[in-house]
């Protein structure tokens, strides 16, 4: 867990617009003696006919060091293991370059760039497609560690990205009558200072950080009618973000110690979140504001303690227990209109949202022997307030824009919900021939008082209170097993994968949330390095071609078809390395 930025494990849940994805920046590293390397990569995949191309470069000296790359990925249509196509296609290519500095002994000085394109990139289960996705990172970072007794090390690091993001229907046969296109351009800048150093047996760690998110974008639909031969087309614009923006400032602190066979941690951090908007969107209805205030700030307390206690042998044991506060995304607050979530919905922002407040313990047992393996159990119990969900807005309020969709849902805060969870993993030790590796992980969330919204013809009649109602979107059980053994000095592994997942029967009544089936997959791969400068590995992923879906795959709006993933793919991938 990265303690700089999450002071606690949050049950974080994905917030992300369609198509958008980060976009990460390589690190180089200093060399001992002057060397360049290189790799290349290419990889094939049946059933999409999906081929990637990779070259990568990196070299220099103690002083001067750099990492390059660039790449190329092509996908097509995939068939799901029912025989069923869906069109998935896609291309994406990407660039990334860092070089470092060491300007003097223990001072280093970093700087990144990367840039991403995806390009006709198709989404079968959503009412449009990405035509264009432009993204880039530049960072600069510098780092000094050994400073003295006291002080230990200093890192500061600044940073700007800009996304613009396209998406439209034209080639959906609704098309002819009906073409919508959404722009979103977007940037996101921000820093952090951080110090560390030693009092004693304490480390301590403190810093500052700061973000700024801009986002501006609109929605087109222009609609034809063809009358007496005559055709008549009307234009359309909504504001999907307007010159929308959030700010978020933070101090924050770590305490590290250990107190005879204790290890001691405690963290603090205090955030100053603000958002606002232009929208000149309001939404009143029977004096009832659901779009109104534009502006919101909060002042945001997160703290967490943990320790960790060496019980017996190689036995140990670790409690901690925090609060984590996360204030509403800019998405939460103030997304208009589309289906951003996995359910059949266009979804309306709130700009009155409060933040949500994760009060989390955890408990872990970890547990090594050198000829057995490791094992690891840990569990957690937390409970959140103002925990954000989508509700109902009646269609006499406001009717959705998307095609497909069955109505409108508003971000709310729901006053208390609770989930609790575990995860086993074993591995085995690595000195042995054979490899097994084994997970199980499943968390479950509860709505104490949930409200059912009750629709005829298209109206909300009334509500009822449904009791212990299961949280939505919450995948069910799973596990996996990989078992691989080592021939050859370790040359030739071949290695055989099994992935279970339980039907998903707890689902939300009030979200009227549909349960799935549970399925099993079988993968098979076989990796061979002849030298140390090649590398062969083949494999098939969905062995048994199993229909099969995700519970979190999206429903394909406009029908109640679910989202299959791809069947039987066989694949091959080669690397050079010098």
């Amino acid at each position: 867990m990265n303690q700089l930025m999450t002071l606690v494990i949050f049950f974080v849940r994905n917030r992300t617009y369609p198509g958008s994805e980060r976009v990460e920046s390589p690190q180089p590293e200093p060399y001992l003696q002057p060397a360049i390397h290189g790799k290349i990569l290419y990889g094939f995949e049946s059933n999409w006919n999906g081929q990637r191309e990779h070259l990568e470069l990196a070299g220099g000296n103690r002083n001067f060091y750099f990492r390059a790359s660039g790449g190329f990925k092509g996908y097509g249509s995939y068939t799901a293991g029912n025989k069923e196509l869906f069109n998935t296609s896609f291309r994406k290519s990407y660039v990334t370059a860092a070089t470092g500095f060491q300007i003097k002994e223990k001072h280093r000085f970093t700087l990144s760039y990367a840039y991403n394109q995806g390009n006709d990139v198709q989404f079968p289960a959503l009412p449009m497609d990405e035509q264009l996705d432009k993204t880039q990172v530049a960072s600069v970072n510098y780092e000094v560690s050994g400073l003295g007794k006291i002080w230990n090390s200093l890192q500061v690091m600044g940073y700007f990205s800009s996304v613009h993001h396209a998406m439209d229907n034209y080639n959906r046969p609704v098309a002819s009558i009906m073409q919508a296109i959404t722009i979103v351009d977007a940037w996101d800048a921000g820093g952090k200072v951080v110090g560390s150093y030693l009092a004693g047996d304490c480390k301590i760690l403190t810093g500052l950080d700061f973000e700024h998110i801009y986002k501006d974008g609109q929605k087109k639909m222009t609609m034809k009618m063809i009358m007496s031969g005559d055709t008549f087309t009307s234009v359309k614009y909504t504001n999907v973000f307007n010159q929308t923006e959030l700010n978020n400032a933070g101090i924050f602190g770590e305490l590290q110690s250990r107190f005879g066979n204790v290890d001691f941690t405690a963290a603090l951090r205090l955030d100053y979140n603000q958002a606002n908007s232009a929208d000149t969107f309001y939404l009143v209805k029977d004096d009832v504001a659901y779009f109104d205030k534009l502006n919101s700030d909060f002042l945001n307390l997160s703290f967490s303690a943990g320790v960790k206690k060496r019980l017996v042998s190689e036995f140990y044991l670790t409690a901690a227990l925090g609060l984590g506060t996360r204030s509403p995304s800019i998405l939460e607050r103030f997304i208009k209109l589309l289906p951003v979530q996995f359910d059949s919905y266009d979804y309306l922002g709130n700009p009155q949202l409060k933040p949500e407040q994760n009060y989390q313990v955890d408990l872990s047992l970890d547990y090594y022997l050198p000829n057995v393996g490791s094992f690891t159990v840990n569990g957690f119990f937390s409970l959140v307030h103002n925990y954000i969900l989508g509700k109902i807005i009646p269609p006499s309020v406001l009717k959705p824009s998307t095609q497909g969709v069955i109505g409108v849902k508003q971000f709310s805060n729901v006053d208390l919900v609770y989930l609790t969870g575990f995860e086993f993993s074993y591995t085995s030790p690595s000195q042995k021939r054979w490899g097994l590796m084994a997970t199980a992980a499943a968390t479950f969330g509860t709505n104490p008082d949930a409200v059912k919204y009750l629709v005829s013809e298209g109206e909300v009649v009334g509500e009822e209170t449904v009791y212990n109602d299961p949280l939505p979107e919450i995948p069910p059980l799973e596990g996996s097993i990989q078992f691989s053994y080592k021939f050859f000095k370790k040359r030739l592994v071949p290695r055989f994968m099994v992935r279970l997942v339980n039907a998903q029967n707890r689902v939300s009544e009030a979200d009227e949330e549909e349960k799935t089936p549970g399925f099993v997959t079988a993968a098979f791969s076989l990796s061979y390095i002849p030298c140390n400068y090649f590398t062969i590995s083949a494999g098939v992923d969905n062995i048994l071609d199993n229909p099969y879906y995700e519970h979190l795959n999206r429903r394909i709006i406009g029908s109640e078809q679910r989202l299959y993933e791809p069947g039987r793919i066989f694949y091959i991938n080669l690397a050079i390395k010098f």
